[in-house]
């Protein structure tokens, strides 16, 4: 390890070696890798952390009671609840119900707490960087022991720009601008590239990188046995087909999923029921003037941890609801990823009670439902930028990337539809809004799947020495202004 370097312990599901080298040029030692894999630095797996696996350091930890802020319980349990595995892997998954309850919470939150601390302190870490929103529930334990241990935490996001990434050192808060010469950003603003939603056509790709995709894919298979592969695949391709008696055979395969088996089963079809009883826009309702809300995947991100107040969007629904005026509708679009989960009967059984609130259908075009709205509401959507684009104002609940630009207007009590509604957004005005935003966004990838809109061939080397050298650089500016 160099002189001085500082140590730095990495959030991320993907770290590439050469952003490992790079870093130590920079004077960062990585010290572990969480979440992630990497054949250069001790990484621990979500598996590690959730069940406090020999893997994890030995630290001699005094027995003591520590106090869980309300606010940490809350993001910890909307997110954790979603965290299992698939039967007969350490391979994690976010679709389906998890094994914590309210019963057991604050047991599992005190046992992730312990597993981070061994690796926190075992690693005498410095540093805790995040390579995405926290929002799993295990990162947010960690975000929560690191900042108890008096240990830095910066979070760093990948923005709609390629090349170009959001830092804070601010939990929930993903946009900060430090006085650092970072490359200029003149394109203004551009349609969002949407590679990552369901459906969406990767990049064009030659014959030759196809080919070294799939090799890649089958060594991966033979060099790493223990990663079964074959049934993994199984049971997703199960989740995503809605099989249910399928996935419900193959948890009760697995004696860590049997006591939840038929209680996924259960919501399952309980989902699909409610799913068919939605209160659907009618065509008497069509000519009424309306709010476009396009609802998030829910739990994740962009709701869990940049919601603000609005971590639950049926808060938000509630909200607007309270200020449509009287004739307005708000058309809901469900998101094409969602499953049951934060959609069980409670959620149908909340949104039922909201007047003027109605489904749209589930292919509806969400460009011609923005065209024809009023007004554009989400939380932190890309649906609100896509407005402004089509010069519609939008309302944002949380911490959305475009706040602050022309058009895009936080949630207030007194909100006034009616008068949003008659704002103008000038397209130059827009455009320097997005201009000067990404301009002071960091230069590099911190989130590998953003790679996507980087222009082929990717030089990944240069690549990672300009993230490192951007990393690098925000670190000491907030250690310089003691943050």
């Amino acid at each position: 390890m160099p002189v001085g370097a500082r140590r730095v312990a990495i959030w991320s599901y993907l770290l590439r070696d050469d952003l490992v080298h790079a870093l130590k040029a920079e004077a960062f030692e990585v010290v572990a890798l969480l979440q992630g894999e990497s054949t250069v630095v001790p990484s621990y797996r979500l598996h590690d952390l959730y069940s406090g696996s020999e893997r994890l350091p030995v630290v001699d930890l005094p027995a003591a009671v520590v106090p869980l802020p309300s606010e940490f319980l809350r993001a910890y349990a909307q997110c954790i609840g979603r965290l299992s595995f698939i039967p007969r892997t350490h391979e994690y998954y976010t679709y389906e119900l998890g094994a914590v309850g309210s019963d057991n919470l604050v047991d599992f939150a005190a046992l992730h707490l312990q597993a981070c601390a061994r690796v926190l302190l075992g690693h005498r870490v410095e540093e805790l960087w995040f390579f995405a929103t926290p929002h799993l529930g295990l990162d947010q334990a960690m975000e929560f022991q690191a900042r108890r241990l008096g240990i830095a935490v910066r979070y760093f996001r990948q923005g709609p720009a390629a090349g170009k990434y959001f830092y804070s050192d601010r939990a929930g808060q993903s946009i900060d601008a430090l006085p650092l010469p970072f490359l200029p950003y003149t394109l203004g603003a551009q349609p969002p590239n949407l590679h990552y939603m369901p459906g969406q056509t990767p990049p064009p790709r030659g014959r030759w990188a196809q080919w070294t995709d799939r090799l890649k894919v089958a060594l991966r298979s033979v060099l790493a046995p223990w990663r079964p592969l074959p049934w993994a695949r199984v049971y997703l391709a199960a989740q995503r087909r809605h099989w249910s008696w399928l996935l419900l055979l193959l948890d009760l395969t697995c004696p860590r999923n049997r006591e939840l088996a038929v209680r996924r089963w259960l919501r399952r079809r309980r989902y699909q029921h409610d799913r068919r009883q939605r209160r659907w826009i009618e065509a008497a309702q069509r000519e009424q003037p309306y709010v476009y809300f396009p609802l998030h995947y829910e739990p994740e991100a962009s709701t869990a941890a940049l919601g603000g107040a609005f971590t639950n969007q049926l808060d938000a629904l509630t909200a607007l609801a309270e200020r449509l005026p009287p004739g307005w509708l708000i058309r809901v679009k469900e998101n094409p990823a969602q499953g049951y989960l934060g959609r069980d009967h409670s959620f149908f059984a909340r949104i039922r009670l909201l007047p003027g609130v109605v489904f749209v259908a589930d292919d509806a075009s969400s460009a011609d439902l923005i065209a024809g709205a009023q007004v554009v509401a989400t939380v932190t959507g890309t649906a609100g930028f896509e407005a402004l684009l089509q010069g519609k104002p939008c309302v944002h609940f949380g911490e959305a990337w475009y706040q602050g630009f022309p058009g895009a207007f936080a949630y207030q009590p007194a909100l006034d539809l009616p008068q949003l509604a008659g704002a103008t957004i000038e397209r130059a005005d827009l455009d320097a809004a997005v201009n000067a935003r990404m301009s002071s966004a960091a230069d590099g990838l911190v989130f590998p799947r953003y790679s996507a809109l980087l222009p082929p061939p990717i030089d990944w080397a240069g690549w990672m020495r300009t993230t490192a050298r951007s990393l690098a650089a925000i670190s000491r500016a907030y250690e310089q202004a003691g943050s």
